[in-house]
């Protein structure tokens, strides 16, 4: 039983003290008008930077006159795809951010550089749409927060889901009360990888590719295919799918609960059935203690894609009246009984059921936010605090033990096994900087 007391009217009220506060002094940084076009660099131009690109460029009022990666045939698969003309190639970021003629930049790169860039980005006056997850430890995401409040930065890590209208309108049911009192709160995300990507050996990395700035502040080792291709999957690079995607339910988690900050985490599983180069889990279910009387747990799978919920990537929330099962296509509710008559019940309602769109607005209510200067709906300290639920289920996999988080502080007292994975250690001149 918990005996915290910390209610979602709280989380609300100090949201809103920040909210003002930020506003009011990011008003002298003086907003854009509304017919100024938006002038975007992308850093970081792989799949998912591509993916996000297309919906920038398709919106009036957005220009992108560059385009950054480290791997050249990345930023030819961009520019192929760009209307009204190719975008300028840079291979180092840092001489986009010099740029005076660039607004905001776009950063989609492996999670090991979104910190670094970000924080640069806020330094040189850049507003920032950062990829989720926010960062790749816990240390960086605060400084995140931190660089954008100090250089009054708009910065949206990219959490879509809480742009979705009928994430909104599930948040709604949830806090009015229709569910009743939500004690359990489970999300999932199931695929089959299995046997994944073979290990293969070291080679000479491709002329089209800077493998020493691709690794920076990550130790420096040999290239290989696989690192470059499947970097989620390491720990100098990523955090595995319990970051990738539990970024996005512990969004929308937070965002329903009204609480953001978990107590203590912990985790269990492992590589037990894809055997490789791989580092991070296979198999993985993290449980969180929430103020306020209720848990959520996170069930990751890259071995077995089956789930009895109909679907592989979901959240429900388990009240005492009903239950919400809620994904990107809909939700529907699910009575306890005859407790929840006045409910709908049926299929995921279709108010989004073109997962791109999550996407588009998301985008658009960045713009609109660099444009105004408002907090948008994925600001950076949303994002950090959804990133570091995830990140703190990792360190407890990684210590074999339950972490008890001091949110306040963001710190694990007396715990130096789990302390010392709040952070990393960095490659010069590749450093976490200053702010």
């Amino acid at each position: 039983m918990f005996t915290s007391k910390i209610h979602r009217r709280d989380f609300l009220n100090v949201a809103a003290g920040i909210t003002a506060a930020t506003n009011l002094a990011r008003s002298s940084a003086g907003a854009l008008d509304q017919n100024d076009t938006i002038r975007l660099a992308v850093i970081g131009c792989g799949g998912r930077g591509r993916q996000v690109l297309k919906e920038f460029a398709s919106l009036p009022g957005v220009a992108v006159p560059v385009l950054c990666d480290v791997d050249q045939l990345q930023i030819a698969k961009a520019n192929s795809g760009l209307p009204g003309g190719k975008a300028e190639a840079v291979g180092d970021y840092r001489r986009v951010l010099d740029r005076k003629d660039i607004d905001a930049v776009l950063v989609a790169t492996p999670d090991h550089w979104h910190a670094i860039v970000a924080i640069q980005a806020c330094q040189a006056g850049k507003d920032v749409y950062v990829e989720k997850p926010a960062s790749h430890n816990i240390v960086e995401g605060r400084r995140m927060v931190e660089a954008a409040r100090k250089y009054n930065r708009i910065v949206q890590v990219g959490t879509q889901q809480l742009s979705g209208a009928h994430y909104r309108q599930a948040a709604q049911l949830v806090q009015d009360g229709k569910l009743g009192q939500v004690t359990y709160v489970r999300c999932w995300n199931l695929g089959n990888s299995w046997p994944a990507r073979a290990a293969q050996a070291d080679e000479p990395a491709p002329a089209t590719l800077d493998w020493d700035l691709w690794l920076g502040a990550a130790p420096s080792v040999p290239f290989n295919t696989v690192r470059l291709r499947n970097w989620r999957w390491f720990w100098d690079y990523g955090n595995g799918t319990e970051a990738d995607w539990g970024v996005h339910h512990f969004a929308t988690i937070h965002n329903v609960m009204g609480q953001d900050r978990p107590l203590s985490v912990m985790a269990a599983g492992g590589r037990f059935a894809v055997h490789n180069m791989y580092q991070a889990p296979d198999t993985m279910t993290a449980l969180f203690e929430y103020p306020g009387n209720w848990i959520a747990e996170l069930n990751v799978r890259e071995a077995n894609a089956y789930s009895p919920d109909r679907n592989n990537y979901g959240i429900a929330f388990h009240g005492t009246n009903g239950t919400l099962y809620l994904n990107r296509s809909g939700f529907e509710v699910f009575p306890e009984k005859d407790r929840t008559p006045a409910l709908t019940v049926g299929q995921p309602q279709n108010l989004n059921a073109e997962f791109g769109a999550l996407n588009r607005v998301h985008v658009e209510n960045f713009l609109s936010c660099v444009r105004s200067r408002k907090l948008p709906a994925g600001d950076v300290e949303i994002g950090h605090r959804a990133t570091t639920a995830c990140l703190l289920a990792n360190i407890a996999l990684k210590t074999g033990h339950k972490v008890v988080w001091n949110a306040q502080a963001e710190s694990i007292a007396g715990d130096s096994a789990a302390s010392v994975l709040l952070g990393r250690p960095y490659r010069s001149p590749h450093v976490l900087p200053p702010v």
